[in-house]
């Protein structure tokens, strides 16, 4: 039957990936990776903004058949992360089954096969189609009032504009979520003026990135060294921790987490109306935490202004009585 059978998979992202290789581990020969951009990674293909990093610990964000003795940091960053699946995509040949730049316009299930219709007017048939899709390719833009009529530069961060200076800008980021925390912490002290616009405060637990010295990623060569760094037991304790402290707010986890969060607030904010606008009025875990230890310092500078001010309207070049020469959506 694996002779015969006719996979599509939709999206040659993480999952997608992992879709193909394991396939082909169970004989099926007949697959098909529909991918609408021009390479592979998913959202760590579109989004390549500056401060751009994981945080899950760099030797738990792998396919567990694969592992990277090599990465650079303990949170890796997004090109690295990019590079590391690019390679498992071609050390498995992945790009021999592959549609670059095709994407699915339609599905129809008729007579117990999928016929697919692609943005090229091609027409394929399969008996399974997976949907690796992801959910992190469509950017959203926020509905600003006059945003048509900005006349400075602007782009959303899953597009970064990566041959547009930044020296000599004025910049405002729109968003408070991880995406705009790490830009404006990647961002701060490299244009002339960054203003963060917040609707949001989040709680930030703080996260140290170390990087892995020579000697360490010569010793993960051994796959013993490289279990015993990994730690597992340690790490699902943490995530079952974690997962506790969301169910229950009374758990230690959940104490110990909000302990940190305010501790961190307190200890690295030091004027005190910025420490209240930085104040989010929910409980720690109600949202998804933020992990960054460099946003607070970063806003701090005097390059670097907080408005958390609702936006009303933008003009051609003003936002909020601010003057805009580059806006950065989330």
């Amino acid at each position: 039957m694996s002779d015969n059978l006719k996979v599509a998979i939709i999206g040659a992202g993480m999952a997608g990936i992992l879709a193909a290789i394991k396939l082909k581990e169970f004989g099926i020969k007949n697959i098909t990776i529909f991918e609408k951009a021009d390479g592979v990674g998913g959202t760590w293909r579109d989004n390549s903004y500056p401060g751009l990093h994981c945080d899950v610990p760099s030797h738990h964000y792998t396919y567990s058949f694969e592992r990277n003795p090599n990465w650079s940091n303990y949170y890796s960053s997004g090109p690295e992360i990019r590079e590391y699946f690019e390679g498992i995509f071609f050390k498995n040949d992945l790009d021999q089954i592959c549609l670059f730049k095709t994407e699915i316009i339609s599905l129809s299930f008729k007579e117990g096969v999928w016929e697919i219709t692609t943005n090229k007017s091609q027409t394929y048939k399969a008996d399974i189609v997976i949907g690796a899709t992801g959910v992190l390719h469509h950017p959203y833009l926020p509905d600003i009032e006059g945003i048509k009529n900005f006349n400075g530069d602007k782009f959303h961060s899953a597009r970064w504009d990566h041959e547009l200076s930044l020296k000599d800008k004025k910049i405002g980021v729109i968003g408070s979520g991880s995406t705009g925390i790490q830009i404006v912490s990647a961002l701060s002290g490299k244009c002339k003026h960054l203003y963060h616009f917040q609707r949001t405060a989040q709680w930030m637990m703080p996260l140290e990135n170390g990087s892995f010295s020579d000697e360490e990623k010569l010793s993960f060569q051994d796959p013993k060294n490289l279990s015993e760094a990994m730690n597992f037991e340690e790490y699902f304790n943490a995530v079952e921790i974690y997962s506790q402290a969301l169910l229950d707010k009374d758990s230690i986890g959940a104490n110990e987490i909000a302990f940190a969060c305010k501790e961190n607030l307190e200890k690295n904010i030091h004027n005190e109306e910025l420490k209240k606008s930085l104040t989010p009025d929910h409980t720690p875990l109600c949202k998804r935490l933020i992990w960054s230890s460099d946003y607070y310092p970063a806003i701090q500078k005097p390059e670097c202004t907080l408005i958390t001010e609702p936006i009303k309207k933008l003009s051609m070049r003003e936002l909020n009585y601010q003057i805009i020469t580059l806006l950065i959506l989330m």
